[in-house]
């Protein structure tokens, strides 16, 4: 069944790689057919270009809410788990899911997180912590569950 190439041999699963630098690869996907990928390098450019557009969107609404830095921050960190969850939940191509993965890697920050959580004190901080990661693991559910309700390609996370 389906074309046959030089050097393969129907027991194995696809032809052999050719040798030497390449933009492509070929890949298995779930149901077992072939499909053409991107190399290790432009995958890695490609999350690069995600991380710094997420970095930019979020010192923009960083900026927005300058005024109650804590909330600004927990609001970024929802958003952004509700873009993922969202977006992983309508796509199974690899270049899609690294530019998701370097956009709200970008986008998100834990590090602002802990050193706002830091300086709220010890009871505000736990109820913080409490309250963004309630918050954030709802958003990553919520939107795989709307995209799969939408006829998203994948499951819901979840």
């Amino acid at each position: 069944p389906g074309r046959r190439h030089a050097g393969w041999r129907p027991s194995a699963p696809f032809p052999p790689p050719r040798q030497g630098p390449s933009f492509g690869r070929v890949l298995r996907a779930s149901d077992g057919r072939r499909r053409r990928g991107l190399s290790d390098f432009a995958t890695t450019l490609i999350a690069a270009v995600g991380g710094g557009l997420g970095a930019l969107c979020r010192y923009v609404l960083s900026h927005m809410g300058r005024r109650a830095p804590g909330l600004a921050t927990l609001g970024i960190n929802a958003l952004g788990c509700l873009i993922l969850g969202g977006l992983f939940a309508s796509t199974g191509s690899v270049p899609a899911g690294t530019l998701i993965l370097g956009f709200t890697g970008g986008f998100t920050t834990f590090s602002t997180f802990a050193l706002q959580t830091r300086a709220l004190g010890p009871l505000t901080g736990a109820l913080n912590v409490l309250a963004s990661f309630a918050l954030c693991l709802c958003a990553l559910v919520l939107g795989g569950w709307v995209v799969g309700s939408f006829g998203g390609s994948a499951a819901p996370p979840g």
